[in-house]
């Protein structure tokens, strides 16, 4: 009877692989065998890892599933080290650290890997090794005026690191396992109100559930798209929506429950994928090298499974699974990443090769296998319980004629049962029996909504626009732009114009930005933003004074140059608070961040209000970058280490522009114009499906999202924050 089970399901999946002693793609032949004392040996074209016999042991009927859960602990046994190092630490010496390395490339121990890593599973394996990573990226305060604590540190990164780079907020989704990208924002806020019940703090816990909510709801409001059925990875500084989605936070929105129901479901079902896995980011951009852009990552793919599995979409947990493990195979080591069409550890494409970086035993894809083994196929969850959700598609690979399948994990063993119905896409726990540390789960099969994944999307997106050009015509604004673009004015959607249209002229600020779409609808990524309008420059000592002419509200920026260190890495990011005191209103407070810079540009910008003829007194105070943390006392690679703290920038004007206070500033006047090219248009710029901002008044103090200054283009005689 088992055997005719098996044949059906075989039958029902004839264009899956068996995958039991190994697999061919693209003309590679990849095989795995075992011996009696369950050493490994795995052979492919361009060589051979013998892999020893492990402490825990998966036992189906695929040699490769098996042996590939052998590798994973073997590569995790080499990423286990004593001391770790980086050329941009303590000169490149090793510093001692009982932890996880990051990879044979990457010595050292990164927030980002380290915290995702222990969130798919390390913390099982080895937690005192997992836990001495997590206290490593903590450090205190260096400068005694600075907000004193225990801080999570941002890496080296982009502008200077933390916070133009912000991934630090992943170590609180490592942390909850053992210590007690806004997606991860909120689950640290959820973190948070968790920690301040068990400390019965019911004040605290309410605050940060508020919190946790308000930021759901704004995710939901302003980075879904109707239109896609996805979330958006991030919208302009403005408010501006972008068509480019990534499967990393729609991956988490799921998990977390952020995205919830129809939402959840639509999101992941309309993220493309390809017969090699799926991209970490889509659409590809053309002009760009292989790396995260026309890639997959073993670790995104390992969220995207789990993502499938709350959603119950055996289609997808399939197709993740069986991506890892073909990447695992046909490389003999668990790399970083792999091109996305061929799955190919690197790709000959000229200026475009790649990946550009792949390191063998990365450390998140090590976890990634682990975690596709214990979750992904004997449902091992993070609190404990046992939840299979295994596709019948996989049957054929994992149990052949066998009626049960086993996994040894730490202080834990599964055994999965077969049940002797197969009618169903997926297998569920009917029972489950717990003796000490064994557990067996009875297997049954049940149908559910079996969403075909998603093959048809175009690989790349248009190429973005060059910005528009705007000239004072009168009383409008003669917008040029390249060819047939689709405008958007101060975040909004306005109509699309070949070559040339107007806009009204008011005193307030008018960004405009672009971008082009092809015949498939699919939009470029914005152009660089155009500004024009009335701008106060307000120069000299501080605190600087201004007056407002009418009420209303404004945008404040700084002109700055910050040359402590490249636009790719270091930690001296400025940052500052601007206190703004107007008569008749209260103490506003706006965050300004210069990033490193190449020359003179604009900082983040933020907005303020203001009565009409009030005085407003303009103070800058200090705020906090990495270079303030203890830790960073051993960078060397730059400004802000070893030679001391520094947060500062050449600072020049303070920029002040009115803002409109409603679309109709810029509307109410057009509708009714004759004047030819008028672009403008309420109802497009008011549609929902594009993540319009209520009011036009979002408060984006941080402005961390707006695009670096040093792209903005402005008209003719101004020069806008």
């Amino acid at each position: 009877m088992l055997s005719l089970l098996l044949t059906a399901a075989m039958a029902a999946s004839a264009s899956a692989p068996t995958w039991q002693d190994g697999l061919d793609w693209h003309g590679v032949h990849v095989s795995m065998g075992e011996d009696a004392k369950h050493s490994y040996t795995l052979d492919w074209p361009f060589g051979q890892r013998v892999i020893p016999a492990q402490p825990l042991r998966a036992d189906t009927a695929s040699v490769l599933f098996d042996g590939l859960y052998a590798m994973a602990q073997d590569d995790l046994k080499l990423d286990s080290v004593t001391a770790i190092r980086d050329g941009a630490f303590d000169h490149g010496q090793p510093i001692p650290c009982h932890c996880f390395e990051t990879g044979l490339k990457w010595p050292y121990v990164w927030t980002r890997d380290l915290s995702y890593s222990i969130d798919l599973g390390l913390w099982r394996f080895d937690p005192a090794r997992a836990r001495n990573g997590l206290r490593f990226k903590l450090s205190d305060v260096r400068v005694p005026s600075a907000p004193q604590g225990l801080y999570v540190m941002q890496d080296t990164g982009s502008g200077g690191s933390w916070p133009i780079s912000t991934d630090r907020v992943v170590w609180f989704l490592g942390a909850r396992h053992l210590l007690g990208d806004k997606v991860l924002h909120y689950q640290a806020l959820q973190l948070a109100a968790t920690l301040a019940g068990a400390h019965h703090d019911a004040q605290a816990a309410a605050a940060y559930r508020a919190q946790a909510a308000a930021l759901k709801t704004a995710i939901n409001a302003h980075f879904w798209r109707a239109d896609r059925g996805m979330y958006m990875s991030y919208i302009g500084g403005d408010g501006t929506p972008v068509d480019t989605y990534d499967l990393l936070g729609i991956s988490l929105a799921i998990t977390s429950g952020v995205a919830d129901g129809e939402h959840a479901r639509q999101t992941l079902a309309n993220y493309p994928s390809w017969p090699a896995g799926s991209p970490v980011m889509w659409p590809e951009r053309a002009d760009q090298p292989i790396y995260h852009n026309r890639a997959i990552w073993p670790f995104v793919s390992a969220y995207a499974l789990r993502a499938a599995r709350t959603v119950n979409d055996p289609v997808r947990i399939a197709h993740e699974i069986r991506s890892v493990m073909r990447g695992a195979a046909l490389y003999g080591s668990n790399l970083e990443n792999y091109e996305l069409l061929t799955q190919g550890q690197h790709v000959d494409d000229g200026k475009l090769s790649g990946p550009v970086v792949n390191s063998p035993r990365q450390l998140w894809s090590v976890a990634a296998y682990l975690d596709i083994v214990a979750e992904g196929v004997f449902g091992l969850t993070e609190d404990g319980r046992i939840e299979p959700k295994l596709p019948t598609s996989l049957l054929p690979t994992l149990f052949g004629k066998r009626s049960s399948i086993s996994l040894s994990l730490p202080g834990r063993h599964i055994t999965l049962l077969l049940p002797k119905r197969l009618k169903g896409n997926l297998l569920v726990a009917d029972h489950i029996a717990t003796q000490g540390n064994e557990t067996t789960v009875q297997l049954k099969a049940i149908t559910v909504q079996d969403a075909p994944l998603r093959l048809d999307a175009p690989l790349y997106a248009p190429q973005a626009p060059a910005a528009p050009t705007l000239i004072a015509t009168g009383n409008y604004w003669t917008v040029k732009v390249d060819g047939t673009v689709r405008l958007y004015v101060n975040g909004q959607r306005a109509q699309a114009i070949d070559g040339s249209g107007n806009l009204p002229r008011t005193g307030a600020l008018t960004c405009v930005s672009a971008t082009r779409v092809d015949a498939r609808g699919l939009e470029s990524l914005p152009s660089p933003d155009t500004c024009a309008g009335d701008v106060a420059r307000v120069a000299g000592d501080w605190p600087r004074h201004w007056s407002a002419p009418a009420a209303g509200s404004y945008r404040v920026a700084l002109d700055y140059r910050n040359d402590h260190g490249p636009i790719n890495t270091g930690i001296t990011a400025a940052v500052k608070m601007l206190a703004i005191r107007c008569n008749g209103s209260d103490v506003q407070r706006v965050p300004i961040v210069m990033p490193h810079s190449v020359g003179q540009q604009s900082s983040t910008y933020g907005t303020f209000a203001a009565h009409a003829g009030a005085s407003c007194r303009f103070a800058l105070d200090d705020g906090f970058n990495m270079s303030y943390l203890r830790h960073f006392a051993h960078y060397t690679g730059g400004a802000g280490g070893i030679d001391g703290p520094l947060n500062d920038a050449s600072i020049g004007d303070l920029l002040i522009s009115p803002l409109a206070s409603s679309l109709s500033d810029f509307a109410g006047r057009g509708e009714n114009s004759a004047v030819r090219g008028q672009i403008f248009d309420v109802s497009s710029a008011h549609s929902g499906s594009m993540g319009r901002r209520s009011g036009g008044n979002m408060d984006r103090t941080a402005g961390f999202a707006a695009r670096p200054s040093k792209a903005r283009q402005t008209a003719t005689g101004t020069t806008p924050p």
